[in-house]
């Protein structure tokens, strides 16, 4: 006996709706989705967003404290040493 297929069209689906947004740091402002706020940190690095913190360089967040002070130190270090 066979059974009814549902369509991929019809069927019900138990995965959840995922979003994509972009996180960035301008001039003064930090922007995540639709929402806005004053930038806490002076030059963007290391600015925290829900327990993280996110890394310009890399362009994503990170779960510690970025050690260096600022981003020159970053580009220093990755010029001495080739990676980060």
């Amino acid at each position: 006996m066979m059974q009814k297929q549902d369509s991929p069209t019809t069927a019900k689906s138990n995965v959840a709706d995922l979003h994509v947004w972009r996180f960035s740091v301008d001039d003064g402002d930090v922007r995540y989705g639709d929402r806005q706020r004053r930038k806490i940190t002076r030059n963007g690095c290391n600015e925290p967003f829900k327990g993280r913190y996110w890394c310009p360089k890399l362009k994503w967040f990170r779960r510690d404290v970025c050690p260096f002070a600022c981003r020159r130190e970053c580009e220093n270090f990755e010029a001495m040493c080739g990676a980060l």
